[in-house]
């Protein structure tokens, strides 16, 4: 499927040569079948192709096109060499800054049998869940053990207290880990440096924003790999 597999590469990212070389040469096979049925014109195949490629790509390279082959007939459509080597020469060429900004990312974790999503913050020394995900999920804890925590701005507030070895699944690997119960924060569960610490969490990010994370189990040595995806609002 040719969409699988520009979704594939725009999500991972295609950042040099050899990166290039792989999805051209997986998108020609499907595109040259496709091609030979009548099902898409070589426009529409260029155009599908250059999807997979950021803005920062796409908009230099009508450009480098048009310089490259200035005889080109209006309407004509590149062959899908054609765009490949412009394309490599833009890569070649490319400096990548900094965005503006960035969402938060998060995974998705199973408990009490429930999946819920979790925002991570390895900035943040605890791990946390609103008082409604608690109730949600049937999660007891402990009213007696309260810890200051101090927001952004500089104002206090009291946790409501600690709910202690709840175990949270990520495929076949399951951190247990002690959850201090908030009133009403902005998350339904944000896990801090302590799960990294405990799975040994391992980020490798790709230059299109998304973010994948390698966990180890630290009682069975299951290694697992978790997508991570945009910050979700608080569900309960």
């Amino acid at each position: 499927d040719l969409k699988k597999v520009v979704s594939e590469f725009a999500k991972s990212g295609i950042s040099n040569s050899k990166e290039l070389g792989t999805y051209h040469r997986k998108f020609s096979i499907v595109a040259d079948s496709l091609q030979e049925h009548g099902i898409l014109s070589g426009v529409q195949v260029a155009s599908f192709y250059v999807q997979a490629f950021p803005d920062s790509i796409r908009i230099r390279l009508d450009t480098r096109l048009q310089v490259s082959f200035p005889k080109k007939t209006k309407g004509q459509a590149y062959s899908l060499t054609d765009l490949r080597e412009a394309i490599d020469f833009l890569l070649f060429d490319a400096i990548y800054v900094g965005r503006e900004s960035t969402s938060i990312r998060g995974v998705t974790a199973v408990v009490g049998e429930r999946p819920i999503h979790c925002i991570m913050d390895w900035g943040c020394s605890i791990i946390a869940m609103s008082v409604a995900a608690c109730n949600t999920l049937g999660v007891m804890f402990d009213p007696t053990r309260c810890i200051p925590l101090q927001s952004a701005n500089g104002k206090t507030d009291w946790t409501l207290g600690i709910a202690r070895d709840v175990p949270f699944r990520f495929g076949d690997v399951t951190a247990i880990l002690q959850v201090h119960i908030v009133d009403s924060p902005a998350y339904d569960i944000l896990l801090g440096c302590l799960f990294e610490v405990l799975t040994q969490a391992r980020t490798q990010s790709f230059l299109s924003g998304d973010q994948h994370i390698m966990i180890t189990d630290p009682n069975t040595e299951k290694i697992v790999t978790i997508p991570t995806v945009p910050r979700e609002p608080p569900k309960f």
